[in-house]
């Protein structure tokens, strides 16, 4: 089976900003997100079962949405993908503001952003993919949002093989 062909569907980078239960903010990276609905505005995300933003959002239901543009650089999408929140404040560097809620709204190399209620969810093997109302917005959207292939073609960007699960 020839898995490489699936890297041809359309995918695009985001932060995923949450609260921990210790009340401080924290992100990860995915790249699996659609709206699914548009009166209410719903999304579809998957979250790694070992990421710490998987439990984050189970425990409040609550996370942001950044989607990174065309300008975001690899150090800024490795210091929130290839290290746990669990242990370490991925937000360190980062230029971010936190919502009413305490989530994480980045602020640098983004396009737009939007806050989302998880509604319900679906456990598959390796994820839990997230059923969530839009309920807020930026105002604006500006640049282009970066692709997942431009990410792996021209920032190279690539999770390692032994890069801790977040």
């Amino acid at each position: 089976m020839n898995l490489p062909i699936l890297n041809s569907i359309s995918y695009g980078l985001y932060a995923i900003g949450v609260k921990a239960p210790d009340g401080r903010p924290s992100a990860s990276i995915v790249n699996a997100l659609m709206q699914v609905t548009a009166d209410p505005a719903c999304v579809a995300v998957c979250v790694n079962h070992k990421n710490y933003t998987n439990e984050c959002i189970k425990n409040n239901g609550l996370f942001t949405v950044s989607v990174f543009s065309m300008d975001a650089t690899l150090l800024q999408i490795a210091s929130l993908g290839f290290k746990s929140g669990r242990d370490n404040d991925k937000l360190a560097g980062q230029k971010y503001r936190l919502d009413g809620d305490g989530l994480p709204v980045f602020e640098e190399n983004i396009c737009t952003w939007f806050k989302c209620k998880a509604v319900s969810s679906t456990e598959a093997a390796t994820h839990t993919i997230f059923i969530a109302q839009v309920t807020d917005t930026a105002d604006v959207t500006a640049g282009q949002p970066l692709t997942y292939d431009y990410y792996r073609t021209v920032i190279k960007g690539k999770a390692s093989q032994n890069a801790p699960h977040l």
